[in-house]
C-alpha cells in the first residue's frame, strides 16, 4: 500500500529549530540526487520541486548571510538577493559584468589573491561593480567564518558548491545540514556533491538525523545537525 504523501511541506518543520538571533550557526542547504549528483546539464534546476526552493528562501531568509562559491554563483547565474551574499573566491574569477554584483556582495579573498598585482585590475573591476573585499587570510574555512563573524554576519546558510561543501564538512563547521535527495538516477554524475583536491584532505562526518519527510513526488527531504557522540543518533521529528 502506497503511503499518501502531501503535495507540500511546512516551512517551520523543515527548518526546524532554530538559535537565537546572534548565536552562531552554519548551515549547508543541497539538493542531490541518491548517486550524489547536485546538477543536470551544469545547473541544480531540474533536480529540486516546489518546496525544495521554498527551503531554500526560508533558509536566506532566516540567515545573516548566503554563504556560496565562485564557481557555484556563475554556473547558477545567481542574482541579489535580500540577504546579503558572501562568495568565496580565490582566482577573481567572477566577471566584473555578472548580475550578482548589483547586490553588492561581499568577495571573501584570501591575502595571496588581494595582494597579487597581476589582480590589480580585476581587483579594480570587480569593485567598481559594487564588490566589497572581505580578506580571509590563507583562506581556510575557519578563517573565512571568522571574517563573517567580524562583520556580525553569524547565521550562515552555506549553498556550495562542491568544494566549498567538501572544506566546511572537512573542518566540522556545519552545524545543520539540510539535504533534499531527487527521485533522479542520472549517470555520468555532472557534479559531485564533495570535491577535495588532488592534494587536499579527505573527511567522515556522522551526523545526527533530526527530521525525514517526502512529498508526493518521491522527493525526500532530511535534516541533520551535528552528531555530539561517536555514532550517536537523533531522533526524528
Amino acid at each position: 500500500m502506497t503511503r499518501p504523501y502531501p503535495t507540500d511541506l511546512d516551512l517551520t518543520e523543515l527548518i526546524g529549530p532554530i538559535q537565537p538571533p546572534r548565536v552562531k550557526e552554519l548551515r549547508a542547504v543541497t539538493v542531490a540526487t541518491p548517486g550524489g549528483s547536485i546538477s543536470v546539464d551544469g545547473t541544480s534546476g531540474a533536480l529540486g520541486n516546489e518546496t525544495d526552493t521554498k527551503l531554500l528562501l526560508g533558509l536566506r531568509e532566516w540567515a545573516d548571510v548566503i554563504l556560496v562559491g565562485a564557481r557555484t554563483v556563475i554556473a547558477e547565474n545567481y542574482r541579489p538577493s535580500t540577504t546579503p551574499i558572501a562568495i568565496i573566491t580565490r582566482s577573481l574569477s567572477l566577471e566584473p559584468g555578472h548580475r550578482v554584483l548589483g547586490g553588492s556582495p561581499l568577495l571573501l579573498t584570501p591575502a595571496a589573491a588581494l595582494d597579487d598585482p597581476r589582480l590589480a585590475g580585476r581587483r579594480e573591476a570587480l569593485v567598481a561593480a559594487g564588490a566589497r573585499f572581505l580578506p580571509t587570510g590563507q583562506g581556510s574555512p575557519m578563517e573565512i567564518l571568522a571574517a563573517l563573524h567580524a562583520e556580525g554576519l553569524v547565521r550562515v546558510t552555506c549553498e556550495g558548491g562542491p568544494g566549498i561543501y567538501a572544506m566546511m564538512f572537512g573542518a566540522d563547521l556545519v552545524d545543520v545540514w539540510h539535504l533534499t535527495v531527487a527521485p533522479v538516477a542520472n549517470a555520468p554524475v555532472d557534479r559531485q556533491l564533495f570535491h577535495v583536491p588532488a592534494d587536499g584532505e579527505g573527511f567522515h562526518r556522522r551526523l545526527a538525523l533530526d527530521y525525514l519527510a517526502a512529498t508526493d513526488d518521491s522527493t525526500v527531504f532530511l535534516r541533520y545537525r551535528k552528531s555530539v557522540e561517536p555514532g550517536g543518533s537523533g531522533q526524528v521529528r
